[in-house]
């Protein structure tokens, strides 16, 4: 993956968690949220998970955790078209969760794109068959990227996979859910 795909990957993070965090002008959420250790996505999805969800050998490309929230990405070996990353963001409070939550899925509806409610995933989950957080491209190609967000608790993960696929997506979120 080439560094340009990369820093829109930590863009796409920033981009998501800026409209997880949409309730965050709406009431403290910041202060909040800034003083929590946030949990790590990679310890969550590992390299394991990833080529269990792709299908193929994959390498890791990133690991950023802030205060925000944290993301880990991989991409196939030998096909830098094929990703999968998991974001995670763990809120204050369950209320606090559900409003970014909630804002985010407004966002998209408010953007123009088609959101798809997520059925056996709990009660709060939704998919995007094409996200607009970013727009990567590898060798002139632009990617398109579905996104699958659920809320438990006080966390909302975002599974972002190329290309698109509903069930795969499903397999990732189901990996790192699971009890």
């Amino acid at each position: 993956m080439s560094a340009v795909i990369e820093r829109r990957l930590r863009n796409m993070t920033v981009a998501a968690l800026v409209g997880l965090g949409g309730a965050v002008g709406a009431g403290g959420a910041p202060d909040a949220l800034a003083s929590q250790r946030q949990p790590d996505a990679c310890a969550l999805f590992t390299r394991k998970d990833a080529e269990r969800v792709l299908g193929k050998s994959v390498r890791h490309e990133t690991n950023i955790t802030g205060t925000e929230a944290s993301t880990c990405g991989y991409v196939a070996e030998k096909d830098a078209k094929r990703f999968v990353s998991l974001s995670v963001g763990e809120f204050a409070s369950r209320v606090e969760a559900s409003k970014a939550y909630t804002r985010a899925r407004v966002n998209a509806r408010f953007d123009g794109l088609k959101v798809e409610t997520m059925h056996r995933l709990g009660n709060r989950a939704y998919w995007l068959p094409k996200t607009n957080n970013f727009e990567p491209t590898i060798v002139g190609d632009k990617l398109v990227i579905g996104e699958l967000t659920v809320l438990t608790g006080r966390r909302v993960y975002t599974v972002y996979i190329a290309p698109p696929s509903k069930t795969k997506a499903r397999d990732a979120i189901n990996l790192v859910i699971a009890d």
